[in-house]
């Protein structure tokens, strides 16, 4: 999604091949195995608290995301007025690229990507695709009023309520954990400019331990699965003039499950537009 002002071709890593055409539009953040022990690496006491933003669970959300960040003055207050902008958001859509590695969100299938829309405070619908060895698998979510359920993928217009699901919910949507992580980011420091989708951006690197704010959001009112990965993890964030994130690039496994050279790509937009989320006919 992103390029550089100077050309519309992706910069990538020099320790990354080009294996699938989709990594032509990313960039990728210290992905090679060093570079991600590296990261881990750099801070080993890192001790973070998580506020999470309006979430797809029956809470009073949370005006803005707690402030946790640290590093360099200018980006701690640019990623302070990105956390604002983004709380103050009524509705968005998304998009959770795979653009390397494996992830999982449902245990043994690796997700491909993940496309859908937020209408908070509670509301969101995703499709999540999911590949297999014949071919790829369409599974639709949906969260209104605090439930929860998922298409049946083995009875064509069934669907499961999710009693207990919200670590589902949780991975599904990036309102939750993703967007919570803005405000831990770590190491904080301004990686450039670059052009989104003909929007300039400033893009801030940081590290971000996705395991602590897990625990500290499964200690409110998200449930989130105990495999979520110890390691801080490298994250790029893309922010645009008005202090919106466009994009955000996690470098590395969020869960166990998933292979050590994953990388995902967060990407919002359509920000404040009409969403219309409808409860399953079940």
């Amino acid at each position: 999604m992103s390029s550089s002002s100077e050309s519309t071709e992706r910069w990538f890593h020099p320790l990354i091949s080009r294996a699938e055409p989709r990594l032509t539009r990313r960039r990728l953040f210290l992905l090679s195995s060093s570079g991600l022990a590296a990261a881990a690496g750099a801070r080993p006491d890192l001790k973070l608290v998580a506020a999470q933003t309006p979430s797809s669970t029956p809470a009073a959300p949370a005006a803005l995301i707690q402030d946790q960040v640290t590093g360099d003055d200018d980006a701690v207050a640019l990623l302070r007025e990105a956390a604002a902008a983004m709380a103050a958001l009524d509705s968005f859509r998304f998009e959770i690229e795979t653009v390397r590695g494996e992830s999982s969100v449902f245990q043994g299938l690796s997700v491909d990507l993940i496309e859908g829309a937020v209408r908070r405070p509670y509301d969101f619908t995703a499709t999540v695709t999911v590949g297999l060895p014949i071919g790829a698998l369409d599974v639709t979510a949906v969260g209104l009023d605090g439930s929860a359920w998922v298409e049946d993928p083995l009875n064509a217009g069934a669907w499961i309520a999710l009693e207990g699901g919200e670590d589902l919910v949780a991975l599904v949507n990036p309102d939750t954990l993703i967007l919570s992580s803005i405000g831990l980011i770590q190491e904080a420091m301004i990686d450039g400019t670059e052009q989104v989708d003909g929007q300039e951006t400033t893009v801030v690197a940081g590290l971000v331990d996705f395991a602590e704010a897990a625990a500290q959001l499964s200690g409110g009112t998200v449930s989130l699965p105990a495999e979520v990965s110890a390691e801080p993890l490298p994250v790029l964030v893309w922010i645009d003039g008005e202090r919106r994130v466009l994009e955000i690039e996690v470098a590395g496994p969020i869960l166990t499950s998933e292979s050590s050279d994953v990388v995902r790509a967060i990407r919002f937009f359509e920000f404040n537009e009409p969403v219309d989320i409808e409860r399953p006919d079940i």
